[in-house]
Order: C-alpha cells, then structure tokens, then sequence
C-alpha cells in the first residue's frame, strides 16, 4: 500500500478516469463545451490534450501502480479529436490492464476501429441516441451511418463494444428497435438512460446564428422533475454575446451562488478508489468536482469549493497539476481530506449537487437499463 494516501482515499488508487483532450467532434446542445445549444464551442473553453510521452510519464508514477483500470472520456473532449489517438491509447495498452473508451463513434478512419478491436482488454462505449432519423438531433455534427460503420469495425475486429442511447421525448418510442439492431450487430449490452441534463424542459436548440432549429424534451418519465421557467423563450443574439466574453476569475468580485445542499452523499469516486485526470492535466477526484470547479473559474463563481480552497486555504488556482506539482504532494495536500470532512456537516456544492440521493445523476443512474446481449 502506498503511503500518505488521506481523505476519501483508503486504499491504493485502482482506477483512472483520463480526459484525453477537451476537443471533440459533436455539438450535443446539453455539453458544457458547446456554447448554450448553438454549434460553436463554447469561445472561454481552452482546447489541451495529452500527449502520449506526458500521459507515460504520469502513468509511471508511484501513486498508481495498482490501477486496473483506465476509462478513456472526459467533460469536454473525445478521443476520436485527439492528435494523435493510437499512439496515446497504445500507452495504456501496454500497461496490460482493462480500458473503456466512452466515444461518440463519429470520426477516425475505419483502419483505426479494426485495430482498436484487435487489442484486448478493451471495451467501447458507443454513444448512439437512436436510429438515422433522431441519433443527429442530439449527437449533432455526426452522422448515424458513420457511427454504425465504426462500430461495425470494431465489432468484426473481435472487439467487445456496448451502445449507450441517451433517452428523450423524441426517441424513447426506439428503444426497442436500437436494442434489437444492437443485439444484430454483435454488440455485447445495450444501455437505455434518461438525459437528466435539465435545468427547465423545452431546451431551445439554436444553430450557429442562435435561430431556433428545434426543441429538446426530457422523456416522458422524468417530465414532471423538471419545471418550465419563463426563460425558455428564445434570447437575442445580443445577450449570447454578452454571455461569451471572456472573464477573469478574482476572488473579491466572484459572484456567489446558492446551490442546493445535501449531507446524504454518497461518492463513487470513494468507493472505487477512482481519480479523474483533466485535459488541462489536473488531478481531481472525480469529473463533476473537475468540472464545476473549472466552470466556477470560467464564470467567476464563487462556489464553496472555489471558497475553502482558493480563499481560506490560499491554494493557487494550478495546484493539482500533475505537469508542475508532484502527485504526492497533491495527494496529500488536503485536497481530499477536506472534501471528506466536508460530507460530515455541509457538503461542498459540487459534491451535493452531483452525489446526493436526489441528485440528477442518481436518478440517471435508478433509472438507466442495462441489458447483456452477448459474451
């Protein structure tokens, strides 16, 4: 066992969720990198990846070598973006432990699907959100026949592939079909979950000129958990414009928001032992603590993390970056000893907002099925 290991951490790190770079492909109207539901990426979003000698050298670290497993997929990014995908998933092939790719499917040659299907050990995850006529009104920017096609490579390559459909009001009546397509196509489980991304129903997707193109609903399931808001009619480009510039975090003038809170936490990242390495090479202990930190800076937030560590603590805003701090010294920062102490009285926001009972993502999780279709 590894010394110094504190917090929420009481065994050897087993698992890495790694970013592998903050570009990506689609244009999904509910990603915290598309700008609102238009198709321009968000203009404040920085665009980083690692490299396969950055991502060696880290991986070689002390403080994971007992990770079994390594799942390839971020906040922002896809590996089908990556400059150089091969070469950097090649680097954690050759560590003989099992890695999930989480992808959209919609980019890279075929070549590169058939050769992915020959490692082992691999599993991929194919976000595909419906048939030919409704996958593209969410996965936008990609193409369902382009999807199947890498997918189908990957497949007849020997390589072990799982469809992931994100439910909506439009597409919820082909559930079935996708199941069935999916068990024709060699994939081995079938994965149906209810987008939870909703702050109020009738999502306004905009195109590039922020015209209205058409409208999201929540399925028909979970409509009554989500409440319309007089802010759902269309805005003027205007005000999307305003929203867009950039802004400079500082502390005296960070706006603070009030978040829902919780004590009924209940961390994955904890119980897997699991930490999340970001694009922008930061260590955190999971997606949603990197990501609502990072938006906080983005937007000039003040929420209770961006508080404890930035304001009270006096930590530097680059503090768990791998590239310049060593791990052990993040590790042992504080980093995670002060996100446990947190669950004992009042939770940090994003840890309530992401981990408690009632939170979205764990009624995605009650909600999502699951079916095996094949060995």
């Amino acid at each position: 066992m590894k010394k110094n290991l504190n917090g929420i951490y009481n065994a050897p790190i087993r698992h890495i969720h790694l970013e592998p770079t903050s570009d990506c492909n689609a244009r999904c109207p509910q990603c915290p990198r598309t700008f609102y539901t238009s198709t321009i990426t968000d203009p404040r979003l920085n665009l980083e990846e690692w490299s396969p000698k950055e991502l060696t050298e880290i991986l070689n670290n002390e403080y994971f070598a007992d990770v079994q497993k390594i799942l390839v997929n971020g906040n922002y990014g896809d590996i089908v973006k990556h400059s150089r995908p091969k070469e950097l998933l090649e680097v954690i092939l050759e560590r003989n432990i099992m890695m999930e790719v989480r992808t959209n499917g919609g980019a890279l040659p075929v070549a590169f699907w058939t050769w992915l299907g020959q490692q082992p050990k691999v599993l991929v995850e194919f976000g595909i959100d419906g048939l030919a006529d409704t996958h593209h009104l969410y996965r936008r920017n990609t193409r369902f026949d382009v999807v199947i096609k890498n997918a189908t490579a990957f497949i007849a390559a020997g390589g072990k592939a799982s469809w992931a459909m994100t439910l909506f009001k439009h597409n919820e009546h082909q559930e079935e079909t996708c199941r069935a397509l999916a068990t024709e196509l060699g994939f081995s489980s079938f994965k149906a979950r209810a987008s939870t991304r909703w702050h109020t129903k009738n999502l306004i997707v905009v195109d590039k000129n922020f015209n209205k193109e058409y409208v999201l609903e929540p399925v028909t399931a979970l409509e009554d958990r989500f409440s319309s808001k007089a802010d759902d009619k269309e805005r003027p480009l205007s005000s999307y414009e305003e929203d867009s510039r950039e802004v400079k975090f500082d502390l005296s003038t960070a706006e603070i928001k009030e978040y829902p809170s919780s004590n009924n936490v209940k961390c994955i990242a904890a119980s897997a032992n699991s930490v999340y390495l970001s694009a922008d090479k930061k260590l955190w202990p999971c997606c949603w603590i990197g990501f609502n930190v990072q938006n906080a800076i983005k937007t000039n937030v003040r929420t209770s993390f961006v508080e404890k560590f930035f304001n009270e603590l006096k930590y530097e805003l680059d503090f768990n970056n791998v590239m310049k701090n060593a791990i052990s010294d993040i590790i042992t920062s504080g980093l995670f000893l002060e996100i446990e102490n947190s669950w004992r009285h009042t939770p940090f926001d994003e840890c309530s907002t992401m981990c408690s009972k009632k939170s979205n993502w764990n009624i995605q999780l009650e909600s999502t099925q699951t079916s095996k279709l094949r060995d």
